[in-house]
């Protein structure tokens, strides 16, 4: 995630003997504050509301790939924490390093939403218009709920703002298409391009080199 949608996190956590609630909100620039997410679940692996199990092998793996600083080890070592209270196991140094994943790979360049555009347009073979329009057809669904995921992997903008930009949609309708190709990726799922097909990884990458990340 980009520093400064980082940075505009804000997280509040309770945790408790019994049960674990966490709220995310996220700042917009206009200094408004919006919920994105809610949950709870049952605490177990705590001692005295603090979890005391984080493998050494994920430490070591902070310490050499995460960003040389303190605030951003830190920021690591506080995201797995969570993780494992919520799951009440110990993390595997594969799953610490996917949930870490995007502190390890940051973009290479400053992208604009307007590049993401350019890019999925490109490669799904469609116009801006289309991904701005009402039309719910997966040809041009699938396409602007990818743009949108990689609006929100690659730059500065909040969720309204990405909705506001593919034709003024709510900021949950964001939400729920980052929460959708989430999903898409994890099941390896396969969408279509002009002549065929491709699984959803591939057509990312092809998005991404569009815009040389």
């Amino acid at each position: 995630m980009n520093q400064n949608v980082v940075g505009r996190m804000v997280v509040g956590l309770d945790i408790g003997t019994s049960k674990i609630v966490a709220i995310v909100g996220e700042q917009s620039p206009e200094g408004q504050l919006e919920i994105i997410g809610i949950g709870s679940h049952a605490s177990r692996g705590l001692k005295k509301g603090v979890v005391v199990n984080i493998d050494s092998t994920v430490l070591n793996m902070l310490v050499e790939r995460v960003y040389p600083d303190a605030r951003h080890v830190q920021g690591a070592i506080n995201r797995l924490s969570v993780l494992q209270q919520l799951s009440g196991q110990l993390l595997s140094y594969e799953e610490a390093d996917r949930q870490l994943a995007d502190l390890f790979d940051r973009p290479q360049r400053n992208v604009r939403i307007s590049d993401i555009e350019n890019a999925v347009c490109e490669v799904f073979g469609v116009d801006r218009k289309q991904l701005k329009s009402t039309a719910k057809a997966k040809s041009i669904s699938q396409p602007r709920m990818l743009a949108m995921w990689l609006a929100r992997k690659y730059t500065r903008a909040a969720y309204s703002e990405i909705g506001d930009y593919f034709g003024k949609r709510a900021h949950n309708t964001v939400i729920s298409a980052q929460q959708r190709v989430s999903d898409w990726i994890e099941n390896d799922n396969w969408v279509s391009i002009p002549h065929g097909q491709c699984r959803v990884t591939e057509a990312l990458r092809r998005c991404e080199a569009q815009f040389g990340t």
